[in-house]
């Protein structure tokens, strides 16, 4: 009978320790009575997103350009796309960097660079014509400075943001630039001294001037347009340029229609970003 009495506790005894492990596991979150958890794709929230890469674009009238900057140490010419209309052409300016592009009302396309030995041009090609020809008397064009760095040369300094440009616009004595950063900033002296007057989270490229519009990411859109009525003070989202992210990205704007890189797409919106239509694909 002890003995009996004595396997009859120790057998309480086991089970009692089963329960216990059990209840210890259930309120840690680890019931061992639960299926291991399905096996699926593990995303790193740390992980960087892709880089992009922000081209230099300009538009006037119906005619819209933009090209990498280039570098002119390679000494490898950098080529250009023009769209005019519907119509997707490529152009080579004979430059090695560019530092500024801009086209006129009537489509003249002014190209800033440099040539393979980092000198400073002035190249432009007149609407209807293919001949490139150098630019006659001082270039007053706001640009960047050659090899890849980040100051802006106008007629009157050469100085620093304080930030590494994306894209730079001018208006008589006064200029704004758009940063990697994602700050905008202004000077209004000619290019001696700048301010920073805002700043856009994540901004890829912008077409920056008095009324701006940038790309930039956005809650359950990669890419997407903001706009500032204010030259870059403040930002709105106005829609969606793209569900899919884009790793080489331009915009420029004129008063009637945006337009848009994004890879091998070029997309245009007439409504200040709200919608956007597909209107060639790029063969680059």
């Amino acid at each position: 009978m002890a003995t009996s009495k004595w396997w009859w506790i120790g057998a309480f005894v086991v089970v009692d320790l089963i329960l216990l492990l059990v209840v210890r596991a259930h309120l840690a979150g680890d019931d061992p009575t639960s299926p291991p958890p399905s096996a699926g794709p593990v995303t790193d929230p740390a992980a960087p997103a892709a880089e992009v890469t922000p081209l230099l674009a300009a538009s006037g009238g119906d005619t819209s350009v933009w090209s990498s900057r280039g570098d002119c140490r390679t000494g490898t010419d950098v080529t250009l796309s023009r769209l005019a209309g519907d119509d997707l052409a490529t152009l080579s300016p004979g430059v090695a960097e560019v530092l500024r592009l801009d086209v006129t009302d009537a489509g003249d396309v002014y190209v800033v660079g440099a040539t393979a030995d980092c000198q400073v041009v002035e190249r432009v090609l007149e609407g209807g014509s293919d001949e490139w020809r150098d630019a006659v008397g001082e270039i007053v064009l706001w640009h960047l400075v050659p090899e890849v760095g980040q100051a802006v040369v106008t007629p009157a300094a050469t100085a620093d943001p304080g930030c590494v440009p994306v894209t730079l616009a001018q208006d008589g004595d006064s200029g704004r630039v758009a940063c990697a950063d994602g700050t905008t900033r202004v000077s209004d002296d000619e290019g001696r001294t700048w301010q920073e007057i805002g700043r856009l989270e994540g901004l890829q490229t912008a077409a920056i001037g008095a009324d701006a519009l940038a790309l930039a990411p956005a809650e359950g859109c990669p890419v997407a347009a903001f706009t500032s009525p204010d030259g870059g003070a403040t930002w709105q989202q106005a829609g969606c340029v793209s569900d899919q992210p884009g790793t080489t990205v331009a915009v420029s704007r004129t008063a009637d229609a945006t337009v848009a890189v994004l890879d091998d797409r070029v997309l245009r919106s007439t409504d200040a970003g709200t919608t956007w239509e597909t209107v060639v694909t790029n063969p680059q």
